[in-house]
């Protein structure tokens, strides 16, 4: 019997990404004269194919029962894919919580992107438990929560451990 959820996972294996970003803001108050830095961190799940791939994508969009479809053309001759693209991408912490970290931990991978997901899968538990600590009467634009000790620095932590693991290794061959 086809299983379009273990298919999802392969597809995954060999196309998508589990991608943590980190961005530093500045904040101006509104009352003009206190700026504020602080860092967002991103959270996305993509499967990019070329764009004749679209119905595999809106497949794993009904599969998730959530999610974007973004398409892009190549800008200039050197892009790596000269032909037009689809990316699939569930954005932020709750809807990777939900959905992406679940649908991995019952279908594991099986390629080193496992790796990368249980190293982001971690990034991810951190931000959903900052996100269930959110400020009452907060403004738009300020910095939504803060941090507790030692929070900030582990996610610094593992941006640069999922950065690492995305070099290449020679295979160890036994």
């Amino acid at each position: 019997m086809y299983d379009s959820r273990n298919w999802l996972t392969g597809m995954t294996d060999g196309e998508g990404s589990f991608i943590m970003s980190i961005e530093n803001q500045r904040v101006k108050h509104r009352s003009g004269n206190v700026t504020e830095n602080y860092m967002r961190i991103h959270l996305r799940f993509t499967i990019t194919l070329r764009k004749d791939d679209l119905p595999s994508l809106l497949k794993i969009q009904s599969i998730f029962g959530t999610g974007r479809i973004y398409h892009s053309s190549p800008k200039t001759i050197k892009d790596r894919n000269p032909h037009p693209t689809s990316c699939f991408s569930i954005r932020g912490t709750k809807q990777c919580h939900e959905f992406i970290v679940p649908h991995f931990t019952k279908f594991p991978l099986q390629t080193k992107k496992a790796r990368d997901f249980e190293i982001w899968k971690q990034a991810v538990a951190i931000m959903f438990k900052k996100s269930q600590r959110r400020r009452t009467g907060m403004k738009y634009r300020e910095p939504p929560v803060l941090w507790l000790p030692g929070e900030l620095e582990e996610i610094k932590t593992l941006h640069a451990e999922l950065k690492s693991t995305r070099l290449y290794q020679e295979p160890q061959i036994h």
